[in-house]
């Protein structure tokens, strides 16, 4: 089993336990893995795959057929459950935002450092300007700046990082939010 695959199976496992938004940096480290951008970037990649193809319309009717050529009394008792469930659904889709797994906290506080410097009309501060409003490394601001691009949250061109344009869709649901509990066992996670 490759790392992301078992990062994928540890966050599932997390995520079944309800209330536990357990981020992948935070599952990596839980499996003794090391930081590495490229696999969480990937992990991320891979939980969005398959999230949207089980919840895909095309998904949902290969299910549907499924159903129905097995078993036409099975459907008529699946089908309220569906349209039960799809309000819970349509939330979480809404809720969990790539952003609420694939970054750490510390990339959730500098998207909320420039958050605030554009609701109070002021430049998106430099990364020195955050690393030192942060106490974070100039490297970790750096790349925290660079997976927030890569998620679309910012724009970089020529070598300047800029709000995108639809960086709103990243402030709904669990946004840039975190409240990171750990046990006096060791385990981390996070909580809503």
């Amino acid at each position: 089993m490759s790392d992301i695959q078992r990062v994928v199976a540890h966050l599932q496992a997390e995520w079944r336990m309800g209330l536990r938004p357990t981020t992948v940096a935070q599952a990596m480290a839980a499996l003794g893995l090391p930081p590495d951008d490229e696999v969480r970037w990937q992990v991320g990649r891979t939980l969005e795959a398959e999230w949207r193809q089980r919840h895909s319309g095309a998904g949902f009717f290969r299910g549907v057929i499924r159903l129905i050529s097995q078993d036409f009394s099975q459907f008529l008792r699946f089908l309220p459950g569906v349209l039960f469930t799809l309000p819970g659904q349509l939330r979480e889709a809404r809720d969990w935002n790539p952003a609420v797994y694939i970054l750490t906290e510390d990339e959730k506080l500098i998207a909320r450092s420039i958050l605030l410097a554009h609701k109070q009309a002021r430049p998106m501060p430099s990364a020195t300007a955050i690393g030192t409003a942060l106490s974070l490394p100039g490297d970790a601001v750096a790349r925290g700046l660079t997976m927030l691009a890569r998620l679309g949250f910012l724009s970089r061109t020529n070598g300047d990082f800029t709000l995108a344009p639809e960086h709103e869709r990243f402030t709904r649901g669990l946004g840039f939010n975190f409240h990171t509990v750990t046990l006096s066992r060791g385990e981390v996670f996070n909580v809503p």
